[in-house]
């Protein structure tokens, strides 16, 4: 049905596949999905997503797209809901992390959109999603930076405590931090790619240090940072984040080389990272 262009054939056969009993099932449930997606027929989509989490609660592929087709649709608050269920069901997945933070931006939750991509960068520092996500970090950096002739000032705007937790201390913390490289810029400093790397070491020292107190995203990221800085990846990471610049940047590129052992022990750490658990994944009625 798929080779002959035929989403609404597909979508009545994967129905019927996932009808049976069979190690294909949870697939055939996000196959039937997809197809309905295609055929036009997002309410089925997110009934047959919907079924499939039922039976199958932990799959990060169905929470996964099923905030596809609520983000689609810009219904965020669902979107953002099985969002969090795939990252929780895989966190090793840095297309699951790198998605969360492109909801958390949309929601205008901005710390934690940085929180969600610094992670994904964790897993993976080269390919097309890592790319996107980098995009969104270095948009972050400059996120509230105004310059003209006149003078330099960075904009913040506080938002109050809620689901994902009270981010405005740490918040105040950056705008110092944005503040002291807009100086540095303004008094001639040239903008270059090791001043951009010792303004996210500074990032990087000041999330480990927050406290993982209330609030999902608070709770379920800020102790990988905690982490970071503790197992002395902290540097390592400021370098890797930037591994697809290498070809530019000589300085870059030779330490790359020169640390291969401790790029390998990040990865291997990263991926073996285990999150808290701030809360059970998603009911599949959402």
């Amino acid at each position: 049905a798929l080779d002959r262009d035929d989403p609404a054939g597909c979508a009545s056969l994967a129905a019927e596949g996932a009808k049976l009993s069979g190690r294909y099932r949870e697939e055939l449930f996000g196959l039937q999905g997809i197809c309905l997606n295609t055929a036009g027929d997002a309410k089925g989509a997110v009934a047959a997503y919907t079924e499939g989490l039922r039976r199958f609660p932990a799959s990060a592929a169905l929470h996964y797209n099923l905030a596809v087709t609520h983000l689609g649709h810009k219904a965020l608050p669902e979107a953002l809901v099985h969002a969090k269920g795939a990252v929780q069901s895989e966190p090793s997945s840095a297309r699951y992390h790198g998605f969360l933070g492109e909801i958390y931006s949309q929601l205008g939750e901005k710390t934690p959109a940085l929180l969600a991509r610094l992670r994904a960068l964790s897993l993976e520092t080269q390919g097309a999603v890592a790319g996107s996500v980098l995009i969104g970090v270095l948009d972050h950096l400059t996120d509230g930076v105004s310059k003209d002739r006149r003078a330099s000032k960075v904009t913040l705007q506080l938002r109050p405590p809620g689901e994902e937790g009270d981010f405005r201390p740490y918040q105040l913390i950056e705008a110092a931090l944005k503040h002291r490289e807009l100086e540095r810029v303004g008094h001639g400093g040239k903008e270059d790619f090791p001043a951009l790397r010792q303004q996210l070491v500074a990032i990087l020292q000041a999330l480990a240090e927050e406290q993982p107190d209330a609030g999902f995203a608070r709770l379920y990221y800020l102790p990988f940072f905690s982490e970071l800085k503790a197992k002395g990846h902290l540097e390592t990471f400021s370098y890797a984040l930037f591994t697809m610049g290498a070809a530019k940047d000589r300085g870059l590129a030779l330490w790359l080389q020169k640390h291969s052992q401790q790029l390998k022990q990040l990865a291997a750490w990263a991926q073996g990272y285990r999150h808290p658990t701030p809360a059970a994944a998603p009911a599949a009625n959402q």
